[in-house]
């Protein structure tokens, strides 16, 4: 009986090892991704605008 709660225990405790190293993977794939998104993101944006007649802007703005 000893033994098979040792062996129980065992491999509950495996469980719980395999499901967070899963866990950390997963993790690791969403930092990444994000990093990627945000990378992407970046290369968008640009700060080279240049306005010869500034003014008031009236009405619904639209940016790309």
């Amino acid at each position: 009986m000893k033994r098979l709660c040792l062996t129980v225990l065992a491999f509950f405790v495996l469980f719980l090892l395999a499901t967070d190293l899963r866990a950390q993977d997963e993790s690791q794939k969403m930092k990444e991704k994000l990093q990627k998104a945000m990378r992407e993101l970046k290369n968008e944006i640009r700060l080279d605008v240049g306005v010869e007649n500034p003014g008031i802007i009236t009405g619904k703005v639209k940016c790309r």
